[in-house]
Parts: structure tokens; C-alpha cells; sequence
């Protein structure tokens, strides 16, 4: 199987993208699906984003939110841009085929780019600006193709305070009565952990191993130290001698209760007690319900479209 490779956003001109017909459910909801000007799938590559957020367990699919935020500025800036032109695309041609594809003229539109409410938010990542260009959402099911420097992983090993870069499909429109949108559908995530050098090994000690002395210039210094302490220490060796044989009828002289005394020592108990401490997989249902994500922490900016 031949390797299909994403587009990146500069390189890609939204103003090729077709819509095929509609598709509509028992509940009437709509769902059409875009290709380019060849009829063919168009996947797009993200920059690598700063992944700040946990993943979010839904009842059928983990929610993943990114900061449009990474440490090539110029990068994440093109991509934040090919979004809004994107979403300007869309509600353009909406105008366009408003009477194919909307029962009524009262309708929003829920842009890709969402903004986190400041509640949320730590005061490290407000400081640093990490929402400032917003967040997009991806709905990851047990289709998308989860990697870790490119080895296969699970959703729930997703971590954040990593890198990230996504390879979608720009999917299709999903229409549910008074409101649309532009379903991104991620094929592929690759986590981008810090890799640790691989080809470095700990040596083994040799026991013929040999021990280097770094006072090697102090050896005769220390020689005649040795010879002047032994020459003192015979010297201290004669006097105590001669002392001793002073001393000898004086201690006679000692009483038994001075002999008591020196068992005192004897009563003393020392207590000395221490305390130590792969390939592009495309199953994703086409029931355009499944495309509709929700949260709490973000709101949806949802734009009245006057047709």
C-alpha cells in the first residue's frame, strides 16, 4: 500500500475543496464530505503543538484540546491562519449554497478555533500566552493512529506537557438543525517525548584496574614527616618510663576508696539508638451526530451566518 503524505497548510489552497452531495440521516441531520479539485481526500499537517491540557474521557471518543501554541512562532501562526481562512471559506460558500443545504436562514456557525475560559487556565501558561490564539479540539476514537516517537501507543498514554503534531482529514460539514460546522478528523497523532541517548553504556571496572596517587609529589615530604614522628614518639616513649619509676611508691600510697572511684565509669549505660529514613486508517463513522463536540472548560464561538 502506497503511503499517502499530508499537506502542509501553506502549501495547500483551500480555495480547491469541493463538497459532494448531501447525505441525510432518519433525524435529517446532513453531513458533506470535502475532497480537493481531483476528487481526492485532503489531509493536512499540523506544526508541532504544545500539548498543556489532559485528555478528556467522552462516552464513545477521547476529547483532545491543544493550545494554538508551539516554540516556532512563525509556524503555529500559518497554521492559526489557515484555520481562520478556512472557516472563512466555509460560511463563504454556505452563503453560496444556503438554499441546497439549509432548511432556514437562521442559522450559526461553530468556528474551529475555540477559546478556554480563564478560570481554567494556570497563571504559568496565561504568562506565557498559551491561549491566546485559542484551542482546537480532535475526537480521537480507537481509529486514529496514536504514536510516541513514532511507536505505537494508546489514547490514555497521551501526556500532556509534550509535543504534539497531527496529521487530519478536513472531513465534512455536519448540519443539525439551526447550526453547522467543519469536522477535522485526526488520522494520525504522534506524541513527541525527549528522547535519551540510546548508543552510551556504563563501562565495567577492570579489578587489575589501576589507581592513580595525586599527592605522587608529596611522597618524600611525607617520608620525612614519618621519620621525625617516630623519632619524637621514642622520646615520648623514654620520659613515660622514667616517670613510671618516680611514681611507683606514691601510687602505693592509694587508699581502697580511691580504687571505688574508678569503677564509677562502670555505672554509665550509653543508649545510642538511630532512626534511619502506520498507514492512514479511514473508518470514522459517517453519521454526522458523532462529529457535534461539546466542553464545559471552552466556549464554542458560534458566528449567526446571514444567508
Amino acid at each position: 500500500m502506497d503511503i499517502l503524505k499530508p499537506h502542509l497548510c501553506e502549501n495547500f489552497n483551500i480555495d480547491n475543496i469541493k463538497y459532494s452531495k448531501i447525505k441525510q440521516d432518519r433525524d435529517g441531520k446532513k453531513t458533506i464530505y470535502l475532497f480537493d479539485q481531483n476528487g481526492e481526500k485532503v489531509y493536512i499537517q499540523t506544526p508541532k503543538l504544545s500539548n498543556t491540557l489532559n485528555i478528556v474521557n467522552k462516552n464513545k471518543y477521547h476529547e483532545l484540546n491543544i493550545p494554538l501554541y508551539g516554540k516556532k512562532k512563525n509556524l503555529i501562526n500559518e497554521f492559526t491562519n489557515f484555520l481562520k481562512k478556512l472557516d472563512n471559506k466555509i460560511i463563504t460558500d454556505a452563503k453560496k449554497y444556503k438554499n441546497e443545504w439549509f432548511n432556514n436562514n437562521n442559522i450559526k456557525y461553530r468556528s474551529l478555533i475555540k477559546n478556554i475560559h480563564n478560570d481554567y487556565i494556570d497563571t504559568v501558561e496565561s504568562k506565557m500566552g498559551m491561549f491566546e490564539n485559542g484551542i482546537i479540539k480532535f475526537k480521537l476514537t480507537n481509529n486514529t493512529n496514536i504514536t510516541c516517537n513514532s511507536d505505537k501507543i494508546t489514547i490514555e498514554q497521551i501526556k500532556p506537557d509534550t509535543d504534539i503534531r497531527i496529521i487530519f482529514q478536513i472531513y465534512a460539514i455536519w448540519i443539525s438543525n439551526d447550526l453547522f460546522g467543519l469536522y477535522l478528523k485526526p488520522i494520525k497523532v504522534d506524541q513527541q517525548n525527549k528522547k535519551i541517548e540510546e548508543y552510551i553504556d556504563f563501562l565495567e571496572y577492570s579489578e587489575n584496574e589501576t589507581v592513580y596517587n595525586t599527592d605522587i609529589d608529596n611522597l618524600s615530604e611525607q617520608s620525612e614527616l614519618s621519620n621525625e614522628n617516630n623519632i619524637y614518639q621514642n622520646n615520648q616513649n623514654n620520659n613515660y618510663l622514667n616517670n613510671n619509676d618516680n611514681n611507683n611508691s606514691d601510687n602505693n600510697n592509694l587508699d581502697n576508696n580511691n580504687l571505688d572511684n574508678n569503677n564509677l565509669d562502670n555505672n554509665y549505660n550509653l543508649d545510642n539508638n538511630y532512626n534511619l529514613d502506520n498507514n492512514i486508517m479511514n473508518n470514522f463513522s459517517d453519521s454526522p451526530n458523532n462529529n457535534l463536540i461539546n466542553s464545559n472548560n471552552t466556549s464554542q464561538s458560534q458566528s449567526p451566518i446571514d444567508l
